[in-house]
């Protein structure tokens, strides 16, 4: 068993991610890149990876004792999104999370989008919020909208909609089909 945590320990004012045995038996390790700080997000419930935002937008994943750098599973930048929070399969397969932008200056609108992709990164990230042929847009997502895993990983379940015609779906975890 190992404990995460974010600490600026080896580089004056630079918070970095570390993992360490909780028995003391070995040093931390940082399981984020070197010279690049990141933040942990989620643990997988198997405890065999951390997923880490690295740097604004960067969505990386990692194996939780160090044992090999992290490979980055979403490169947000090119779309100017944040990442708002994100879960983890219970299988450990795959994250689940929830961009989002505001295009404009100030407090115009926010546009947010769900999306999930395998841990290990061996495919690209797709997008799970489209019901009906439409995928999230203007004002469809509030902010801390909650998402869910169902307990065999296959969905996720999330609210999608407008103002006060907001409802319940499901897609699948892979994106293979729209939401219901």
């Amino acid at each position: 068993e190992r404990v995460v945590y974010t600490a600026d320990q080896d580089t004056n004012d630079q918070s970095e991610t570390y993992s360490a045995p909780l028995d003391g038996s070995s040093p931390a390790v940082k399981p984020n890149a070197p010279g690049q700080p990141a933040s942990p997000v989620a643990i997988s419930p198997d405890s065999s990876r951390v997923v880490l935002q690295g740097g604004v937008i960067l969505l990386q994943s990692a194996p939780i004792d160090g044992t090999t750098g992290p490979i980055v599973l979403e490169d947000l930048s090119f779309t100017a999104r944040e990442l708002r929070d994100a879960a983890i399969s219970p299988d450990s397969s795959r994250v689940a999370y929830r961009t989002g932008y505001t295009p404009c200056s100030g407090s115009c609108f926010f546009y947010e989008t769900l999306r999930s992709v395998p841990l290990d990164g061996s495919a690209s990230p797709v997008r799970l919020d489209e019901v009906g042929g439409q995928l999230g847009t203007i004002e469809t997502w509030r902010p801390h909208t909650p998402f869910a895993f169902s307990a065999d990983s296959w969905r996720v379940v999330f609210r999608w909609g407008e103002s006060e015609q907001l409802g319940l779906y499901s897609a699948p975890s892979d994106g293979s089909e729209p939401a219901l």
